[in-house]
Order: structure tokens, then sequence, then C-alpha cells
């Protein structure tokens, strides 16, 4: 077996030598300095010296001079293995003697190549007769170098010197393509970095920035980095801490990047706020780590999230108050099936008693509460967007001037009032009395915040709210709307105020000065007009409250109220559907004594099987809108199908939105709204067999 000997004064590098050989099939010698490679030259039998040229003592050129000068080794191939690459460092190498040369970084299959070629060559020369050896006298760079060799020799040290530079150039043409390769990688990479609206930066070990994105840089320029200073390199948590100004952070990110720095847990995530120049925002810090090149690197993302969170807060505030109506709204139900049976009873222990009696005038007192009452839950249906409304095609402007002596009546002397109504603004699909209703409240509530005077102003205007606008404020529409603005004077409200302005029952009034119920009837109206109303104010100087309601697409016919024809002599018979005990009792009682043959059910399941049991012509199906189980619309739909000749009347503590599917009675639409009276019962059951 070809023996080999490797002298290479470093260990890791003997060792890869020493596979590289034995994995071609040549046996390995190792020395690790010149003095005791020369030494094993002469004591072993090599057929080949591989050797390295910078070496501590006898280095690689005096290693081949030694072995060329002895004659028990001079016959040796010797194969310098060399990081110089300048050319005299080659020649001089050569003139010692040397066979050839492999300049590092080498490729291990061409090393291997160059060590088979040289040992061929030489078994070669050796079985032919060769030429004297020739030499060639080289002038480099003012220095004169003699390389002896055979024509053969000297022809083979030519074509590796030529190859050697094809070699160098191809790995300096690569080195450059790699350069501009990663040139290009880290623009894209920069550039993709740009693209992202948060701040980024890579950060190293150490905490150094390594790499940031356009937007860091912004942020710290904006927040008072100093533009000369470069921001590569910078420690990244001290610049953090000194930009955001939240060292009282401080613990908590330490504790986070020392979790992720030791591998604990794979990222860390942050949200904070801070005051900045005088405003509050918020702030949202994440770290992840990822390897690189045997450590690791952290990519931090810092973004300011204010806009986030106050849509997050918005959209928060809508869900509340939604689920606020819904609650108003059901107590408002339950509260009018009461408010039904006390009205009712009341009115029909009127009919036992003598007007101008103690009893009449303690009924009297029983129905001016109830209709107190009846008042409130209008207000919680209103703001529950629940609410009976009639809807038609209104000029604000108009409404505005029709209010304008009884609005200077509200708000007294002291109180300065004025309007500034747009010419020719666009007419919007509303219930005008509802509108009324939200310039009154907004009126009575501007005079109260104005107990030493002051000046109150309603404007209207149209304008155009963009998709811009529509994605930030939870359920607006884009499109053309109406303004109607109401500016005061007053005290202003806090911004903890203004937050709760629209809840029912939040009042800051007195005990006994207030509902709390007017601006939350004016949201839900404002809510069941497809409309947005908003609010700003600052304390001592005032609130504005604007309200947009959608400009009407189309013209609408002013909605006939029931008819109200005077009770005629009744034989008709009239299944009453209601789940509520005294209601249903309430009705019975008043129907029959008006005439009508009278059945009644607790729930569908019953009204489907009188249908079908009871022999003769229902009338009319007198039914609650919402009932366990099966709503008083899909069984009106089931039971009008058996018996297309039975009309249908509709009663609720809610409003004909459950029945009609919106909050209006355009559709014709038959219905009671509770709480009712015996004589509205008998009215709007004649005109609903009138219809």
């Amino acid at each position: 077996m070809t023996r080999i000997l490797v002298v290479e004064d470093s260990s890791t590098q003997a060792m890869e030598l020493r596979y590289l050989l034995e994995s071609a099939g040549f046996e390995v010698v190792i020395a690790h300095d010149g003095t005791s490679g020369f030494q094993r030259c002469k004591q072993l039998d090599v057929d080949a010296v591989l050797s390295d040229v910078l070496m501590p003592g006898m280095d690689g050129y005096e290693l081949c001079k030694a072995i060329k000068a002895d004659p028990e080794t001079a016959s040796l191939s010797v194969l310098l293995l060399t990081s110089l690459s300048e050319p005299m460092d080659i020649i001089h190498g050569l003139s010692c003697g040397a066979d050839n040369f492999v300049t590092k970084p080498y490729d291990g299959a061409y090393l291997v190549g160059r060590v088979r070629h040289l040992l061929e060559n030489r078994a070669l020369r050796g079985e032919r007769k060769t030429s004297p050896p020739s030499s060639v006298n080289v002038l480099l760079m003012g220095k004169q170098f003699t390389i002896n060799a055979e024509k053969e020799q000297m022809l083979d040290l030519l074509l590796a010197t030529f190859d050697e530079v094809l070699r160098s150039r191809q790995r300096e043409f690569e080195a450059r393509l790699n350069e501009q390769t990663l040139r290009e990688s880290q623009g894209v990479l920069q550039s993709a970095l740009d693209a992202f609206a948060r701040q980024i930066a890579i950060v190293d070990a150490r905490g150094k920035i390594r790499m940031f994105n356009a937007p860091f840089r912004q942020f710290a320029l904006e927040n008072g980095w100093d533009p000369r200073q470069s921001l590569e390199g910078a420690q990244y948590f001290e610049t953090w801490f000194s930009l955001t100004l939240a060292r009282e952070q401080a613990g908590r990110v330490q504790e986070g990047l020392d979790a992720v720095r030791t591998g604990r847990q794979p990222a860390f995530f942050l949200e904070y706020s801070v005051p900045v120049r005088g405003v509050m925002r918020f702030f949202s810090l994440s770290m992840t780590r990822f390897p690189d090149h045997g450590g690791y690197l952290l990519a931090i993302e810092h973004e300011d999230i204010t806009a986030r969170k106050q849509l997050e807060r918005r959209s928060q505030h809508v869900q509340k108050m939604d689920a606020i109506g819904q609650l108003a709204g059901g107590v408002a139900h339950d509260f009018n099936n009461l408010l039904t049976v006390i009205r009712s009873y009341s009115d029909l222990l009127m009919q036992d008693f003598a007007p101008g009696g103690q009893q009449c005038s303690d009924l009297e007192q029983i129905l001016k509460a109830t209709d107190s009452a009846s008042a409130l839950t209008k207000q919680l249906l209103a703001f529950g967007r629940q609410q009976l409304v009639k809807l038609e095609v209104l000029d604000l402007n108009v409404v505005i001037e029709e209010l304008d002596k009884m609005l200077h009546r509200l708000l007294g002397a002291d109180i300065e009032y004025g309007t500034t109504l747009e010419h020719g603004v666009p007419r919007v699909e509303a219930d005008a009395g509802q509108i009324q209703q939200i310039l009154m409240n907004l009126v009575i509530n501007a005079r109260d915040a104005m107990p030493r005077g002051g000046r109150l102003q309603i404007e209207t205007k149209s304008v155009s709210l963009d998709d811009g606008y529509a994605n930030s404020h939870d359920g607006v529409a884009p499109g053309r709307y109406v303004v109607i603005e109401v500016t005061d004077t007053g005290t202003g409200m806090s911004a903890d105020v203004q937050a709760r302005v629209f809840e029912p029952f939040f009042t800051t009034k007195d005990v006994g000065k207030g509902t709390g119920l007017g601006l939350a009837t004016v949201y839900g109206i404002v809510q069941q007009c497809r409309g947005h109303i908003t609010v700003f104010s600052e304390l001592e100087r005032g609130s504005t409250f604007k309200i947009f309601l959608p400009c009407a697409h189309q013209s609408l016919q002013q909605p006939g109220a029931l008819s109200a024809p005077e009770p005629a002599p009744a034989n008709e018979a009239i299944l009453i559907v209601e789940d509520n005990v005294a209601v249903r009792s309430v009705l019975c009682r008043v129907l029959k004594d008006a005439g009508y043959s009278v059945l009644d059910a607790c729930d569908a399941a019953q009204a489907s099987a009188i249908c079908e049991t009871y022999g003769k012509r229902i009338h009319l199906l007198l039914t609650d809108v919402v009932m366990p189980g099966v709503s008083g619309p899909e069984l009106a739909a089931e039971l009008t199908q058996k018996r297309p000749e039975m009309k249908v009347l509709f009663m609720s503590g809610y409003s004909g939105t459950a029945v009609t599917g919106r909050a209006s009675t355009r559709d014709g639409v038959q219905f009671l709204q509770k709480p009712f009276s015996p004589g509205s019962v008998t009215r709007a059951v004649r005109a609903a067999l009138a219809s």
C-alpha cells in the first residue's frame, strides 16, 4: 500500500488529511513539524511527502530542501500545501525542490487527484530513460530563482501552475459571485423588512443591533435618536428604553429576554402603555429566537398598537351597548305584560264605579302611574332599538324649524339659541316623532349643563363617509349622510363620563333629577335609523353631539295608523295565543264582554290543536309575537295556510320589529302594542277584522 507522510502542525487539519487520504486507499503517517517529518522520511519507507508550508521551527521550504539534499530521500516526491497565493511564494517553494504544490483552501477530490498524478509521473520517469535534470532561472520581483527538474517534471509544473491559476481565478469569481449574491439577498431581506409597518430589528446574543427596517429607524428618529449615530451595532434594549420611556417594564422584559436567550421558551410577548407627549399610547414587543452559525439571533418586533386598542375598545363598547339593549328590551317586554294587566283591570273596575267618587279617583291615580311606567318602557325599547316607528321621508330642516318655539321655551332667556341649517340638505328616512325626541333630549341635557347660561347651536349639513371612516367606526356603512350637530358651551364631560354617556340609567345629575335614559334613548333611536352618533367634550368647554342619518333613496308613503272605528256588535270567533296567564285572562274577559266568541291557547301547539278540532270559522288570530318555541309570526304563517280566511293581529311588549323584520309599520302588518287598555284592544280587533 502506498504510504504518504503528512507533515502538518495543526492537529485538526492533520486528522482531516488522514481521513481524506485513507478513504482514497493510502496509508498515512503523521508528523507535526518539519524536524520530525524529516526524521520520519529517513526512518520509514514512504512514497511521498505532503507538507504544510507555514510551521514553527523547520518550515515546509526548509523540509523540502533537506529532503532533496539528502541522498537517502532525494527521490521522494514532495507536494507542498500552501495558503500563500502570491507567485513569489510558489516560485520559492519550487526552487526548494518541491515536485508540485496545492493552494489552500483545496477540494478533497482535487488534492487526492494531485497526489495520484504525482506518484504516477514518478513511476513513469523511473521506468523509462528520462532527460537529465534541467535548470530554469526565474527572475521575479528583482530576485532570481533556480528551479531544477527534468523536462517532463518541468512540463508538469507548468501545467500545475496553469491549473492553479485557473482555479484561483475560479475561486475569485465564485467569491465575487457569492458576495454579489449575498448583497442581493441582503437587499431582498432588507426590502422585505422595510415592507412591514411594525418596527423590526435583528439583535445578536450581546443585544447589539445587526439589522433593522425603515419603520424602526423612523421611530428612532421621531423619538430623539441622534441621526449622526449609527443604529447598527447599538445596544437594542438601551435604545428601546430611552425611546419608549418604558423603564418600568424593564424587569418583565429582562425576565422574558433571559427565558428566550436560555431556550426556556421560544418567544416572549409584552403589551404595555406609556404617555407620549401627554397622550397615552399602547405598544407591543415580541422577541423570537432563531439559530445562526452555531449561535442565535433575536428577531424583535415593536409596534404602536394604539389604533388597534382604540378599535377594540369601540367594538367592546358597541357589544356592551347591544347587550344592554337586549336586556332593556327584555325588561320592557316583561314590564309591559304587567302594565297590560294593571291597566286593563283598572279600566274594567272604572266601569263599576260612578264618576267623581273616591274609588274612581284612586283608579285614575293607578292609571296615571301606569301611563308613566309605559313611557319609561318606551324609552327602554327605544334604547334597545325595539320601539315601534312610523317611517317617512323627512326634511330635517323643517323638523328643526317646527320645534323652534318649543326649544326657545325649554332653554329660557339666559341661553342664546341659534341654528345654521344647510340649504337643500338631502332628506332622510325616519320617524318624525323620534327625531323630535332626539332634539328634545339633547337640548334638555345641554340646558342642564349650562346653569349659568351659555349658547346652544344646532346645525345641519350633508357629508360623505368613505371606506376609511367606516372601517374605523363599527356599524357604519360608507355613503351619504345628513348630520345634525348640537353644540353647547356648558360644563362638558370627562373622558370617563363620555365612555358611559349612552348607557341606560347612567346619569351625572343629582338623585331625582334624571332617569338616565335621555341619551340612551337618543342612541337607540339613531341606531334604529341605521345611523351613527358621536360625542366630543372637554371639561368647562362644552360638548358637541353629531347624529349621522343616511340619506333616503326613495319616497315613502305616509303610513296609516290602525283605523279606530267604533266597536260594532260582534259575533266573530277570535283565537287568543298568549303565554302569559294574566294577560291571556284579561284579554279573554275584555273580548267576551265585547261579544266575541273567544278561544284561548298558551302556546303554538295548543293553538294548532284548536284549529284542527274547532268546526266553525275562526275570524281572527290574536297572538303574542315572542313565545317559547314557535314564535307568533311562525304560528300565523302555519295556521293561515290551514285557514286562509283567518286574519291576524299581532301583539307584543316589544315593537313591530319582530313581526316585520324591521322596526316599522309600513308593511301593513296589524300590530297592537302593549300595554293596552280594554278600549284599545276592542278597537284594534275591530280594525283588524275590517281590514
